[in-house]
């Protein structure tokens, strides 16, 4: 059916949406029941790529009943993805027992045995996490795993807030919006980490899950996390000169200790220290720092959408160093 193998090209190309639609299109043109009702599994699943499992849960429910095995197996597997989705453990449990024989016990007790440990998908609490942070700064980046992060935002407000009393340095007025700045970053980057970690503890979880559905793991991708790599490292390694080699350590220190604890704050993608540096490696050293005080210098909350394209869901303007 033409329209079947379009939906199928849009699918390979994720536009799920136009999927939808051709699905549509050729169950009106089919008087099989059968095939209709595969079509309309095949609507559902484009809903469970799109991350809409509310709308997918409840058109598997409205979907019209099929004796086949095949149908009720496909049925039940995708109602158990759907309320792993939504947090609705008990009934994922119940719905993928029912995608195993009851014969076989093995399976059987594997999936007892990894429903008990849904309860750790709910930590670490992101909203613990800030709090703890807010009470004592880099306490929640420990709770949710790192501690080195956690013992990065100890030391730098530590620090400045003994610079700003003790008056070596400078005055407290001058430390004071670092303070803050700072502050704030912990906490934001607190509650970051720790919805990173649940999101890979999600997909680790759903990983152990398709060791006993085989059938699911089409859908791992659905609940793969976000990489939070740092690719910053690698400037140094493709340093060629010892000017630059002193330019990119300072930059990987300002990225792994200052950055790392600031508010994201930079109105542009890639950030003025990522715009500066891939400066430096394009222009040299010279014109390099040139370009990135440049940048910095258009770096403010007056940045109008006409001066620089946006880059959709991000709210930033694009505005990578020239060639």
């Amino acid at each position: 059916m033409l329209g079947e193998k379009i939906a199928a090209c849009h699918i390979a190309m994720e536009n799920f949406h136009l999927a939808r639609d051709y699905y549509d299109s050729a169950k009106c043109y089919t008087t099989s029941r059968q095939q209709r009702t595969y079509l309309e599994l095949q609507k559902i699943r484009c809903y469970m790529m799109e991350d809409q499992f509310g709308v997918a849960l409840l058109r598997l429910n409205e979907l019209e009943a099929n004796t086949g095995r095949d149908f009720q197996g496909r049925r039940h597997l995708y109602q158990g993805i759907c309320c792993f989705g939504t947090g609705q453990f008990d009934a994922m449990r119940d719905h993928f027992l029912k995608c195993i024989p009851a014969t076989d016990t093995l399976r059987i007790s594997r999936l007892y045995a990894c429903y008990e440990q849904t309860r750790l998908l709910s930590r670490p609490s992101p909203a613990l996490a800030m709090i703890l942070s807010i009470v004592l700064p880099g306490a929640g980046q420990v709770y949710a795993g790192d501690v080195k992060e956690g013992l990065n935002s100890m030391i730098l407000l530590g620090s400045l807030v003994y610079t700003g009393t003790s008056g070596v340095l400078t005055f407290p007025y001058v430390t004071v919006p670092f303070i803050q700045r700072y502050y704030l970053g912990g906490i934001m980057h607190a509650k970051a980490l720790a919805e990173s970690r649940r999101e890979n503890n999600r997909y680790d979880y759903f990983l152990d899950l398709c060791q006993i559905l085989p059938e699911g793991e089409s859908f791992c991708q659905l609940f793969e996390a976000d990489s939070q790599e740092r690719f910053y490292p690698v400037h140094l390694r493709s340093a060629d000169s010892e000017p630059k080699i002193l330019f990119k350590l300072a930059y990987l220190g300002y990225k792994e200790f200052l950055s790392s604890q600031d508010v994201d704050a930079c109105v542009f993608h890639p950030s003025c220290s990522n715009y500066a540096i891939e400066a430096i490696d394009k222009r040299g050293v010279l014109t390099g720092l040139l370009d990135g005080f440049d940048r910095l210098s258009r770096c403010h909350p007056f940045v109008g959408k006409d001066d620089y394209p946006v880059i959709t869901g991000e709210g930033k303007y694009h505005d990578p160093p020239g060639n």
